[in-house]
């Protein structure tokens, strides 16, 4: 009599991506930080204003805690509409001139993003291959099914609250200043008429916001107004892109001055470099939200007016903020730490650096003794190794970061 072969039974597919979902519970918070530092590097438009980029993270982790819900759900594959935070999102976008473009590309990669990460997980927990498959090919449903509603609810919020915003005459300007900005073919001179500036000039931009409690737009205004006259210049263009925040471009025909200025308290200003034409008027203005970006990033020990000439670097390194704490901390190693005795010795190899790897020469830099100089120096040959010169240049980088962004975490 031929023996009876036991048939394993099949876990539905439902229950075994709910399974895995509830064993990843602790994992979203890890998933929200992947998809917000590749979302800083992709689009970086959307964390250039930080009332924007506090939406955004918000949005990012509802949405994140979201299609865990869908997929901890073993019944119902319909999507659900986006939640109360990622609406918000979408409607302060509008307000604030964010390309509509930009939101739906960051739904799209955190999409790519998200799918991905569960892809992995499903591989490392489930061993059967036709369970791995079916189980991939329902999460991969589920997650499309939400984007999908997502990506269609970000539209019609976001053209609902811009026809709103845009209803009266300061609205009307702000749709023409955000579509100069995102380079259509538009009558410069024409546009020019209409906003009573001169968009062929070299330009300065501004952005000037509330940073505190809350100022209100007149103190901003007001704020702006001062620097452009401390700019030497001229006709200014001033854009309330949101209740927080305003936009400004003013005609510099000559050399610009120094933008420091009587800034009250709960605001501040970020300027970029002069640019010419409608080109530069688009410039000027990135590199002013650029500077914006390195001023939040620095936090309380920012100046009150940042220009992005000062900061450039930190702009240009700082899109990707693991990346930087990486960089700093194998260049300085333990020099890159928050403490007195770090700062100290940062401060000495800089002075050192910038006074040609001179003893004396940085000893009278600092105001120290040459014996003093010379006991941290051995300190920081103790900590980065001999022969300092080969590294010049990612040391400098290093320490300008540290300077203008703080200390990196600690790894671990």
């Amino acid at each position: 009599m031929a023996a009876r072969v036991a048939h394993r039974t099949r876990p539905a597919t439902a229950d075994l991506v709910r399974g895995v979902a509830v064993d990843a519970a602790a994992d979203q918070p890890a998933l929200v930080e992947r998809v917000l530092d590749r979302l800083r590097a992709a689009t970086p438009e959307l964390f250039a204003d930080p009332a924007i980029a506090r939406e955004m993270t918000a949005a990012t982790r509802a949405n994140v805690s979201r299609v865990h819900g869908l997929l901890c759900t073993p019944d119902s594959l319909a999507p659900e509409v986006l939640p109360a935070d990622a609406l918000d999102l979408a409607r302060a976008s509008a307000r604030q001139l964010v390309p509509l473009i930009a939101l739906l590309e960051a739904c799209r990669l955190a999409q790519v993003i998200i799918s991905d990460w569960w892809r992995h997980r499903l591989e490392a927990t489930l061993i059967d291959r036709a369970e791995l498959i079916a189980a991939s090919e329902l999460a991969h449903e589920r997650i499309n099914a939400f984007i999908d509603v997502a990506a269609a609810e970000v539209r019609a919020i976001y053209d609902e609250e811009r026809e709103a915003w845009e209803g009266g005459g300061p609205g009307r300007r702000a749709r023409l200043v955000s579509r100069l900005l995102a380079g259509e073919a538009l009558d410069v001179d024409g546009a020019a008429g209409l906003l009573g500036y001169p968009l062929r000039a070299r330009h300065v931009g501004l952005v000037v916001w509330a940073d505190g409690a809350g100022a209100s737009t007149p103190a901003l205004e007001q704020v702006a107004a001062g620097v452009v006259r401390r700019l030497s210049a001229r006709e200014a263009l001033t854009v309330n892109c949101s209740e927080r925040a305003v936009w400004v471009w003013a005609v510099a025909d000559g050399v610009v001055g120094e933008p420091s200025a009587e800034v009250s308290d709960g605001v501040a200003v970020a300027v970029g470099p002069a640019a010419t034409g409608i080109e530069g008027f688009r410039q000027t203005h990135r590199d002013a939200l650029e500077a914006q970006r390195v001023a939040v990033l620095q936090g309380g020990a920012r100046a009150p007016v940042t220009r992005y000439e000062d900061v450039e670097v930190a702009a240009i390194m700082s899109r990707s903020a693991p990346d930087v704490h990486r960089f700093v901390r194998r260049a300085l190693g333990a020099l890159a730490d928050d403490d007195a005795s770090s700062a100290r010795l940062r401060e000495t190899l800089s002075a050192y650096l910038a006074s040609g790897e001179s003893q004396s020469a940085t000893a009278r830099r600092l105001g120290a003794h040459r014996n003093t100089i010379g006991h941290r120096l051995r300190a920081i040959e103790d900590a980065l190794g001999p022969s300092l010169g080969p590294r010049r240049v990612a040391l400098e980088l290093a320490l300008d970061l540290v300077e203008r962004l703080g200390p990196p975490p600690r790894a671990g």
